[in-house]
């Protein structure tokens, strides 16, 4: 069942939701809801519970003020077919301590987690929202649910994070007049926006948990890019090279 931006408030969607039996799937969106306000995790957890022996995944958009840290995460431990959950990073990653966290997620057939560092249907993030602080996160959470939950079936964190930053922007910066380079905090954005990431993922995969993002660019795109290096040409414009030749010389004689 999908809920999309419900202009009603939690205690009716509360009454909607006892109409199925026995819901699988779960998904409620939020961004643009009048009534958003009133979604609480508190108000979530309710709603969610009404379904809680049945459903296998679950998908959470933005709760209010967990983009700054005020809201945390429904607890999913008592969720015995919860197999996939897909939320907002900041309901976890910015409102839940690692320790909190590892628990509301110690659901018994939990296998995957997606986090979105995104407001359901924009970018918004920047690079600052994944750094040193979360890849301790990370390394804790994935430490505790190895040492405290063995038995917790969690094998993957995906990770949407796109601070939609562009290389050759900021060589655009580097090559243009002195008076136009910001010369403070420039060394921080040469450097490629998922760095953090890919230590957060080299840290989890040591207590056996996978983390996995997608990057726009390849670090080693990014750099070359930014440092200006000379890309090399395909080798396929070599082979059109006689054919392009014979058009032109042909034309000419014409």
């Amino acid at each position: 069942m999908l809920l999309r931006d419900p202009s009603c408030l939690p205690n009716v969607t509360e009454h909607i939701l006892r109409w199925p039996s026995a819901l699988t799937d779960l998904s409620i969106w939020l961004s643009h809801s009048a009534d958003g306000k009133y979604y609480t995790m508190e108000a979530m957890q309710r709603i969610l519970d009404i379904h809680r022996s049945s459903l296998k995944r679950v998908t959470l958009g933005m709760l209010p003020g967990c983009y700054v840290g005020r809201t945390g995460s429904p607890d999913f431990s008592s969720f015995p077919y919860l197999e996939e959950l897909r939320m907002s990073a900041y309901s976890l990653i910015r409102s839940e301590t690692a320790t909190d966290a590892a628990r509301k997620l110690s659901a018994p057939n939990l296998r995957c987690v997606t986090l979105s560092f995104s407001v359901e249907d924009q970018h918004s993030e920047s690079r600052s929202d994944f750094g040193k602080e979360q890849v301790t996160w990370i390394q804790e959470f994935a430490k505790l649910k190895k040492e405290k939950y063995p038995g917790s079936k969690l094998e993957k964190i995906a990770v949407f994070f796109d601070p939609n930053e562009n290389p050759y922007h900021l060589r655009r910066l580097l090559r243009g007049p002195p008076e136009q380079v910001p010369v403070s905090g420039i060394a921080e954005p040469l450097t490629w926006p998922w760095e953090y990431l890919e230590e957060a993922k080299q840290c989890a995969a040591e207590f056996e948990l996978r983390v996995e993002f997608k990057a726009e660019w390849t670090r080693e795109e990014w750099n070359r890019i930014v440092r200006d290096e000379k890309v090399e040409i395909p080798d396929v414009l070599e082979d059109l090279q006689p054919g392009l030749d014979r058009l032109f010389f042909n034309e000419r004689a014409e």
